[in-house]
């Protein structure tokens, strides 16, 4: 053995939360240079977590519980249903037609702590708890999306556009970005063309549906593969209240489904090797396939953790004398290959790709928002609310990183352990250092993958903190209290949370549209035929029907009426001294861009309540 594999053998256990203390300090002093305090938050809380797990690593143990009677499982399974209940009813009984009270964020992030307190109960049952989690997914995502008459997001309204081009001309057509990317809107018109259904509710019962079911199943079985089952059953539990995975789930995109088949092969790679069957080397690369069909950031997504899987084997050989790997170089070259070849002569991407590339991955492509303007709005935002909107998902990350110093140890890991822990880093390092590095990557959808990849770990450390003290009643309701909070920040999170702004006033948006505002595009595309200038989401979400609505940011930025001749100007009420989309950030205006078109003698011509309409045809 080569000194530097005899110092990596002998010392890892040491070498790899002594590197993450060194990696949170260095983030913290680059998060210094930024204005927003909140930035430091993420680098204190890491260097937390690493802490915790100096004091705790010469003795963890995450297969020891503390048994609680079958009474108690009844109290609680109890407990869940009524709460449940009533969560529902809260929703029903709503004062604000188109907001989700604040109790039923109370009785959700409730309900995910009795559901936490399960695990430790005797004779739980795999297939009921499951059930249960699904149901918490579901209720979250859909109720926000039941309460509004139309979509949630600008993105699905262009995927709704081609499904219904699809339906209308019974082929995929030529000329879209998703022409030869079409699995995610196949499925969607197979059930609308069976069900009957419109493209919301379509939606909600194919992708959206089969995307909550199979992210909790297959992070169960990973979890239970890697440790047991009661880690993948609190693993799965965390990872529906997780504020990106809510985001994706009423946000439906390709980008969110095509996660699935990368779980799905994640399992069949861990779970059974891949040299044993021809059935499952099938499967596999049918699953490649899928994924190469279903969006371009999955499959960079995939390239890059089937490339790391297969380099972090390197370093198990030298701990855990293991030879063999289930990702060979050869497997990982041959996705690679596929993707890039699919993309070369197939659906263009590569050249997409070539551009970004020359650009260097600038913001500055993407975000045209002036610097000014950015700037003046997040001196509106203070402190706190900065703070709780991102707490949730800051402790998600940092928390997560006990389990994954557990999982990477020479004591306690083994080779899958350690591979699963180190591909799950990778998105989260992509994500934070697009943040920090003023690139973009989608750093969001990066977030996402982190979020289900680390909820294993996540579990992993709730496991460990618990058995590390004293399994008491004290114990338990400080692990049920930690588990209730973290729940509450996420679910709250304008991520997750497109409707209830009671808490993030200042920095969130509702991404979906009143029916009243709905029928003021309708009234007034009938009433005028010339040019309709909106805010961006109005803009951009009703291009697609309409195709003479156009976002008026340059005009309001630069306070520019001039521009507006022979335009409909139609103003929402919900951007009136609120936050909105103005050209790629949200930001609020200081002035009231009614009042200027009157001041410049704009007549209104419409007037719903929701919606204004005003318009000048000469100087």
């Amino acid at each position: 053995m080569s000194p530097t594999n005899y110092f990596l053998n002998q010392k890892f256990d040491d070498i790899i939360p002594i590197l993450g203390v060194a990696s949170s300090i260095l983030l913290i002093f680059v998060c210094m240079s930024f204005n927003r305090t909140v930035y430091l938050f993420p680098g204190i809380l890491s260097l937390i977590a690493c802490m915790i797990w100096f004091g705790m690593r010469k003795k963890t143990l995450y297969n020891q519980y503390a048994h609680l009677s079958f009474s108690t499982d009844i109290i609680l399974n109890s407990l869940y249903f009524i709460f449940f209940s009533l969560s529902i009813l809260s929703i029903y009984f709503r004062p604000n037609l188109y907001e989700r009270p604040l109790f039923y964020f109370i009785l959700v992030s409730l309900i995910v702590g009795i559901m936490a307190l399960r695990i430790f109960c005797n004779n739980i049952s795999n297939s009921l708890f499951i059930f249960q989690t699904i149901l918490i997914g579901i209720s979250i995502s859909w109720s926000q999306l039941l309460i509004f008459p139309s979509l949630l997001g600008v993105d699905p309204w262009y995927h709704q556009a081609l499904t219904l081009k699809i339906l209308d001309i019974h082929f995929i057509p030529d000329g879209y970005s998703y022409s030869k990317l079409p699995l995610f809107h196949i499925l969607i018109t197979l059930t609308s063309l069976v069900t009957g259904l419109d493209y919301k509710f379509a939606t909600m019962l194919s992708v959206g549906l089969s995307q909550i079911i199979c992210n909790v199943l297959f992070i169960f079985l990973l979890g239970k593969f890697l440790f047991n089952n009661r880690i993948g059953l609190l693993a799965s539990l965390l990872l529906v209240v997780a504020d990106h995975h809510i985001y994706m789930s009423y946000w439906s995109i390709p980008n969110a489904f095509a996660v699935v088949f990368v779980l799905f092969l994640l399992y069949l790679l861990f779970k059974v090797k891949m040299n044993d069957s021809v059935l499952i080397s099938i499967v596999s690369i049918l699953l490649m396939v899928d994924i190469i069909l279903t969006h371009s950031v999955v499959s960079v997504f995939t390239a890059i953790i089937l490339t790391f899987y297969w380099l972090g084997n390197s370093v198990c050989d030298i701990l855990y004398s293991k030879k063999y790997t289930s990702i060979t170089k050869n497997y990982s070259i041959l996705f690679i290959v596929s993707m890039f070849a699919w993309w070369g002569f197939a659906s263009g991407h590569l050249y997409s790709i070539s551009k970004l590339l020359k650009w260097g991955f600038s913001r500055d492509i993407f975000d045209k928002t002036p610097t000014i303007l950015i700037s003046k709005h997040i001196a509106t935002v203070s402190f706190s609310e900065q703070l709780f909107n991102n707490a949730g998902m800051f402790s998600f990350f940092a928390l997560s990183f006990v389990g994954c110093f557990y999982m990477m140890s020479k004591r306690y890991g083994n080779h899958n352990t350690f591979n699963f822990a180190f591909i799950g880093l990778i998105p989260l390092f992509f994500g934070f250092f697009s943040l920090i590095s003023s690139h973009s990557i989608v750093e969001h959808r990066w977030w996402y993958f982190a979020e289900i990849l680390l909820s294993i770990p996540l579990a992993l450390s709730f496991t460990l903190i618990t058995n590390y003290f004293k399994q008491n009643y004290q114990s338990l309701g400080l692990f049920f209290l930690l588990v209730v909070f973290m729940s509450f920040f996420l679910i709250m999170s304008p991520f997750a949370n497109s409707d209830n702004h009671i808490f993030s006033p200042n920095t969130s948006i509702t991404h979906s549209f009143t029916a009243s505002e709905l029928q003021a595009v309708k009234t007034t595309s009938i009433i005028w035929g010339g040019t309709i200038k909106t805010d961006r989401y109005y803009a951009n979400s009703q291009k697609f029907e309409y195709n003479n609505f156009e976002a008026f940011c340059n005009e309001i930025y630069q306070k520019n009426p001039n521009n507006f001749l022979h335009s409909l100007v139609l103003t929402r009420k919900a951007i009136i001294n609120k936050p909105f989309k103005l050209f790629s950030s949200i930001v609020s205006l200081d002035y009231d861009p009614r009042i200027l078109l009157d001041e410049h003698e704009f007549s209104k011509i419409y007037d719903c309540g929701s919606v204004d309409g005003r318009l000048k045809l000469r100087f």
